[in-house]
């Protein structure tokens, strides 16, 4: 397991999570 990966997974799944609440909130 490569931690550098692992880092920049999470990095990207949190920077799209937050995209698509600041998306929703910004819809409504």
């Amino acid at each position: 397991m490569e931690a550098a990966m692992i880092g920049d997974l999470g990095l990207l799944a949190l920077r799209l999570v937050l995209g698509l609440v600041f998306l929703g909130h910004g819809a409504q």
